[in-house]
């Protein structure tokens, strides 16, 4: 059996294939290997990374003060239409930074591209709910 195939296929971190190739690894020599389908993935990783590292702090900053606005709201039950507007801007936030794991393996279930997808559907539906309750109160 050659070095660079693995015992079982596991998922590329970057689209999600299987991939049993260990020719494309995101952190070697790791206790658990992050591997990649191809170099065109592997490149795409890179980047995200890069982006995540310049944008994550951005995100938790925003999403604090938002927090802190909505706590405000709930603390003091303020009872007026735009008490919802905070849940619809964490949603319109994560939406815009969908970057919610901490650690990457957490990506390689589904890969980058399907986990960043699934989290902007769920931020869709919070932010129309949201926008639900702002109309309707």
């Amino acid at each position: 059996m050659s070095k660079d195939i693995c015992k079982d296929k596991v998922s590329c971190l970057y689209c999600g294939k299987k991939t049993d190739i260990k020719r494309f690894i995101i952190n070697p020599k790791a206790r658990e290997e992050l591997l990649c389908c191809s170099g065109e993935c592997l490149s795409n990783v890179r980047k995200f990374i890069d982006y995540d590292s310049k944008n994550r702090m951005k995100l938790y900053i925003l999403l604090f003060i938002l927090i802190v606005i909505n706590l405000f709201f709930i603390g003091f039950d303020i009872n007026s239409r735009w008490r919802y507007l905070p849940l619809l801007l964490i949603a319109l936030s994560v939406y815009s930074y969908p970057l919610v794991f901490t650690r990457y393996i957490m990506y390689q279930r589904f890969g980058i591209i399907k986990t960043l997808r699934i989290v902007k559907v769920f931020c869709v539906f919070i932010a129309a709910f949201s926008v639900l309750l702002i109309i309707s109160y």
